[in-house]
């Protein structure tokens, strides 16, 4: 039985028309690409992959690898596929994780964490899962919610986004990383941090 996950932000970042938003978005593609330059993974899981426009990019960025992806959400999982034909793509949770121990070389989860109450645990099966190389991104706080504020948005939740629970800082992130991996690279595309990291020894 899948344990209690919060939904995923309501507002899509990947599709909008708002100029602004779309600079951070596309600022937030550029360090993503830029930290994955370095590596040529030959199988890549992304976990929390939405409706699967980061599985799209992915396609494009490295067209070799064979790309696997998850969600809690089926409902989820079917618009990914919609959006991927080809693509393994499956319901499941990331508390529990339905693949083998080191099955990929690059593990993606963005935007993951924040939403997950137990994150630590979901940070231990993604670590688990992965045999080399993993890239993280959550949104930083404060700024995320400040910015929330001054759109005129979740005003009454003081900024936090809906399904949001948990809120790390920059440095805040950066230790929880370290705690299961080891960092490789940093980026912090704002108002993001973003890591690429290795698995511990």
């Amino acid at each position: 039985m899948m344990t209690e996950v919060i939904a995923g932000n309501v507002y899509d970042k990947y599709q909008t028309r708002n100029p602004l938003a779309r600079w951070f978005t596309n600022g937030y593609l550029k360090h993503f690409d830029a930290l994955l330059s370095t590596i040529d993974p030959k199988n890549i899981l992304e976990v929390g992959c939405g409706e699967g426009h980061l599985i799209a990019h992915l396609r494009r960025l490295k067209p070799k690898a064979v790309l696997e992806g998850s969600d809690y959400s089926q409902e989820i999982i079917n618009a990914a596929k919609s959006r991927n034909p080809g693509v393994s793509l499956k319901a499941a949770d990331v508390l529990n994780l339905p693949y083998a121990d080191g099955a990929y070389e690059l593990v993606v989860a963005a935007e993951v964490l924040e939403h997950v109450a137990q994150y630590e645990k979901a940070l231990k099966e993604i670590a688990r899962v992965g045999s080399k190389y993993f890239l993280l991104s959550v949104p930083q706080e404060p700024i995320w919610r400040v910015l929330n504020c001054l759109r005129l948005k979740y005003v009454g939740q003081l900024g936090n986004t809906p399904g949001h629970v948990n809120h790390f800082s920059r440095q805040q992130f950066l230790t929880l990383a370290r705690r299961y991996l080891d960092i490789k690279e940093e980026s912090h595309p704002f108002p993001w941090s973003m890591v690429l990291c290795t698995k511990k020894n």
